[in-house]
């Protein structure tokens, strides 16, 4: 992570609830997830890229290259399972495959507030990735390093300027709330968010209702249904925005961030990326108890995507997201919140306590062993994980539809409606799942 430019290098970089001590001295923990996009392969047709890349001829291009394609092999898909996450500290004598230390040092380098010493706590989602990416890195020049951050800077700050809106949603999230709210009508929100609450009730239901046949025992039952009872939901802006005293608390979450009228592009870019930084890394200071919607306090409601987090299990639907209602876009944001809504009950997520809160003690009894048979079937396939609750998802969606939809063609208008939707490109699907389905 180069602090200053706001760049992930080897590493993706969050600030999120500690699951382990949730009533500990760090209610805020800093994780870190393997990050394949450092790999970097530059277009054919782009000469500049290709430079950048290559600074000093071919004695750079080809190392530059072959570390990318080293660092793809090494990527570990199976970081979300948190099973293998380590909780580590910066004690010297327990760190023996990665320089944890000089990273947090450049991190952290002007945040006086936060203390870097071997008490200093954080998440290793993949210890495996790791332990290959110390071997990869002693095996690389510093000059090879250096000129692949040099090619993902440009390309990252290629890509935001290439649109404006994302980096004012990235950057400053709240600022990007407050213009997409005043450009909003909110009654006709409250219309489409409380068509959004019951449609997610009615699909509760239903999820847990297909579910079902893949749980083993009373136990799984329970646990599904606990957890499905207990997830939480966000479909407006965060509380304190609400209040009267919103605007000047705006102000002050603020203040530190200027940008001059005469200032370049690249100034006012850069300035914004440092912004979003720091806010970022600041988390870390506040020691009142994290709240089970921390994942998303800095989200914009300006979003359309819909997300979920086992840390809280919490699932998030920003108001752009439910306003897609205005524009008929029905079946495919009910998709949307089942497949969301499925994530809940994965085996990752039988892992977990119902409010997400921290991770229970393995018990081989609690996992469903079905679940996981069809994760490794679709594995075999090279399905990704993210594509696994899909067919359930759709189903569970089509039912919920057809229960609402009274009309004498429902049935065929929902399902060609639900076929667009998940073959087109907003969704990964593949040959043997439309088989599935």
């Amino acid at each position: 992570m180069l602090a200053h430019f706001n760049l992930d290098t080897f590493f993706k970089f969050e600030v999120s609830a500690n699951f382990a001590e949730p009533d500990g001295t760090n209610p805020m923990l800093v994780y870190l997830s393997p990050n394949p996009e450092f790999a970097h392969f530059p277009p054919q047709n782009d000469i500049s890229d290709v430079k950048v890349l290559a600074l000093r001829g071919r004695r750079i291009f080809e190392p530059a290259l072959s570390f990318s394609m080293a660092l793809n092999e090494i990527y570990d898909e199976s970081y979300e399972n948190s099973s293998s996450w380590q909780i580590l500290n910066l004690d010297p004598a327990k760190l023996e495959d990665f320089d944890y230390f000089t990273f947090f040092k450049q991190l952290f380098a002007d945040q006086s507030s936060i203390k870097i010493d071997k008490n200093f706590k954080f998440v290793v989602k993949s210890p495996k990735y790791v332990k290959k990416l110390a071997e990869l890195l002693e095996k690389t020049s510093a000059e090879t390093i250096k000129a692949l951050i040099a090619a993902n800077l440009r390309k990252s700050i290629k890509s935001d300027f290439d649109d404006c809106v994302k980096v004012v949603e990235k950057y400053t999230p709240l600022a990007a709330t407050v213009v997409y709210l005043s450009t909003q009508n909110s009654t006709e929100i409250q219309k489409y968010r409380e068509i959004t609450l019951k449609m997610f009730e009615l699909l509760t239901d239903k999820v847990e209702a297909e579910i079902q046949p893949y749980l083993s025992n009373p136990e799984q039952k329970e646990i599904a249904k606990e957890r499905l009872a207990k997830v939480g939901l966000s479909t407006e802006e965060p509380e304190w925005m609400q209040l009267s005293d919103s605007k000047k608390r705006f102000e002050d979450e603020h203040k530190s961030f200027e940008i001059q009228p005469n200032s370049s592009s690249i100034v006012a870019l850069l300035r914004f990326r440092r912004f979003g930084i720091v806010k970022k890394l600041l988390r870390l200071t506040d020691k009142n108890e994290a709240l089970r919607n921390a994942n998303f306090e800095f989200i914009s409601q300006s979003s359309t995507k819909i997300e979920y987090s086992q840390i809280g299990n919490w699932i998030n639907i920003p108001i752009a997201a439910l306003m897609r209602l205005h524009y008929s876009n029905e079946a495919s944001l009910i998709l949307e919140i089942s497949n969301n809504i499925f994530k809940i009950v994965t085996p990752e997520g039988f892992q977990w306590s119902a409010y997400g809160t921290q991770r229970t003690k393995p018990i081989h009894d609690r996992i469903p062993t079905d679940i996981i048979g069809q994760q490794q079937c679709f594995a075999v396939h090279g399905i990704a994980n993210k594509s696994l609750t899909m067919p359930l998802a759709l189903e569970a969606a089509y039912q919920a539809l057809i229960s609402i939809d009274k009309s004498p063609f429902a049935e065929t208008n929902l399902l060609w409606d639900l076929t667009n939707v998940i073959t087109s490109k907003s969704y990964e699907v593949s040959f043997y799942q439309l088989i599935y389905i």
